[in-house]
């Protein structure tokens, strides 16, 4: 895409100001071509704004704008880009992965919702109990439906089919021993539906947390995770909600 002249142009850097794109001169690959599209750059006192507005060729109007800047213990960004922006109002609620307590208290204390995964449920429900610690000395109520449990899922009507897929979804042909240090076998749920479901219950109950995010392993096989997908919707997901809904009741 190829932008024309500025519109405007202030301060020292020529590259501040509003641009716009020129249409004729552009190539959009795949298409449909924009109708239009803005650029301007105005400078802040953490660097540079730049707000991007687009009229899409069904006429959707869509602005994003960004820098983002972030200076932490282990990481400092500048100019970080998110984008688009979200259009709901208020904004969606913001996850995050935590693995250590300490990131589960910072998430706690900022009112971001929290997903782990990886580690065996016992020190997911340590890192879980100091997110609410955290969470409740700064005021804030969370619920299980704050909180996310990340596991590798296979599901099959053959227990033992299941279970050495499972082997598979990380290249690993031994005993779940046998998987790398940092991921414990907790992480693989594998089984029949009533064998996924007990399992998932169980990790549920003990660390509190009210989701799952499921993915089917590396590398990933379409058509066993689809199986999978079917299973877990049909019979495991259903009684997973009822449950949860029960202990919420309770």
């Amino acid at each position: 895409m190829i932008l024309g002249t500025a519109i405007s142009v202030w301060a020292a850097d020529a590259s501040l100001g509003t641009w716009k794109l020129n249409i004729e001169k552009s190539k959009f690959d795949p298409g449909p071509a924009f109708k239009s599209e803005t650029l301007t750059y105005e400078e802040q006192p953490l660097g540079i704004r730049v707000t991007i507005k687009t009229l899409d060729a069904d006429g959707k109007s869509v602005v994003s704008e960004y820098p983002v800047n972030y200076d932490g213990k282990f990481y400092k960004c500048e100019n970080l880009s998110i984008s688009p922006r979200p259009l709901q109002q208020p904004s969606p609620p913001r996850w995050i992965t935590v693995v250590t307590p300490e990131s589960a208290a910072l998430a706690g204390r900022r009112g971001y919702k929290i997903c782990a995964g990886f580690m065996s449920i016992e020190r997911v429900a340590a890192v879980f109990d100091a997110y609410r610690a955290a969470a409740a000395e700064a005021g804030r109520t969370v619920s299980p439906e704050d909180i996310a449990i990340r596991r590798l899922l296979v599901v099959d009507e053959d227990g033992d089919v299941a279970r050495a897929a499972g082997k598979l979804a990380f290249n690993s042909p031994g005993d779940p021993e046998e998987l790398a240090a940092w991921l414990s076998p907790d992480e693989i749920v594998s089984g029949t539906p009533d064998e996924a479901y007990a399992e998932l219950v169980r990790q549920s109950d003990f660390a509190g947390a009210g989701n799952f995010l499921i993915y089917g392993g590396f590398p990933l096989f379409r058509e066993r995770f689809e199986h999978t997908v079917e299973l877990y919707g049909r019979f495991v997901l259903p009684r997973l909600r009822d449950h949860v809904s029960m202990e919420v009741a309770a």
